[in-house]
């Protein structure tokens, strides 16, 4: 007589449990990216636990824990911006007992559905073929291929001046007073509310804005860090404008390596970054569960994920 497994209890994650969370969110990236000579997104426990703690307080309602007992199994967390909700990151403990992924994206999906989104998004990394079937298994579809990009900091100095100012229309930096300007652009472009976030990245880093005839047409998010620039988010309602914006930012931060979530399709995005020196580290696919409502070209989301 076979017995079933105990399935695993889903909880809330609270702040003591973030050490413990940032050393699963560690072990569980470190051992799907080593496999395939990646570098893992977490290149220590405490850059896991970093990350839980700033989830926590962006998002405490989202955050969640799967446990059989006193140690922790797995985590996850669920961004909900208006009408709009992104998922990650996700992950189990190597070794955990089956179920346990599921049983944490199944909660997941239910704080979506409780607070009224009707669209969930979320990243998953292309060479990874167990989350791409769980995924597929509960309703998301992939709707586009994504590359992550990085360029190395001496060709980000010598390739971008040239194609800064390539649109017609004028750059500036973003201010506090523009954040209403963005703020729609971006619900027209994406339907996500994400006041909360751009908000967040002004405080710790600087965003830049395309402006045509008096309209903002693009905007794009820059944050520093210790390793790279990322440029995130961005978006426009023309390639060639959110090509414009990341040729600015590049010429802003000479020398430093930058990173971006680019988008397959328009291919001129990609095309043109990958003219500007950057190259494809690896691809993911962004995948959508409910109506996909976006329009015009982004650079995805970095922090939170997937929006």
């Amino acid at each position: 007589m076979s017995i079933a497994p105990q399935l695993p209890q889903v909880r809330p994650l609270s702040a003591n449990d973030a050490d413990e969370a940032g050393d699963i969110l560690y072990q569980a990236f470190s051992v799907v990216y080593d496999r395939r000579s990646f570098r893992p997104p977490f290149p220590s426990p405490e850059a896991g636990a970093w990350l839980v703690r700033a989830y926590l307080d962006l998002d405490p309602q989202g955050a969640v824990a799967a446990a059989r007992g006193p140690r922790l199994d797995g985590l996850g967390f669920v961004h909900v911006r208006g009408a709009v909700a992104s998922i990650g990151p996700v992950a189990a403990r190597p070794g955990a007992p089956g179920g346990t992924g599921r049983a944490i994206m199944e909660r997941l999906l239910a704080l979506a559905d409780e607070a009224g989104a009707r669209t969930v998004r979320l990243f998953q990394d292309a060479f990874n073929p167990d989350s791409f079937a769980l995924y597929a298994k509960l309703g998301f579809a992939a709707r586009e291929a994504v590359a992550y990009a990085v360029v190395d900091r001496a060709r980000a100095a010598r390739n971008a001046p040239a194609a800064a100012a390539a649109p017609a229309g004028r750059i500036r930096q973003l201010k506090t007073r523009d954040l209403e300007a963005v703020l729609r652009l971006d619900k027209s472009l994406g339907g996500a509310d994400r006041r909360v976030d751009f908000q967040l990245i002004l405080q710790a880093g600087v965003a830049f804005g395309l402006v045509r005839g008096g309209d903002l047409t693009g905007f794009l998010f820059v944050r520093e860090g210790a390793a790279r620039v990322a440029l995130a988010p961005g978006a426009a309602r023309e390639p060639l404008d959110l090509l414009a914006l990341v040729a600015h930012a590049a010429a802003e931060f000479p020398g430093r390596a930058l990173s971006a979530r680019v988008p397959a399709a328009p291919p001129e995005l990609l095309r043109a970054l990958l003219g500007l020196g950057f190259h494809v580290d690896h691809l993911g696919n962004l995948m959508v569960r409910g109506a996909d409502v976006r329009s015009g070209t982004h650079l995805h989301a970095m922090f939170p994920e997937s929006l």
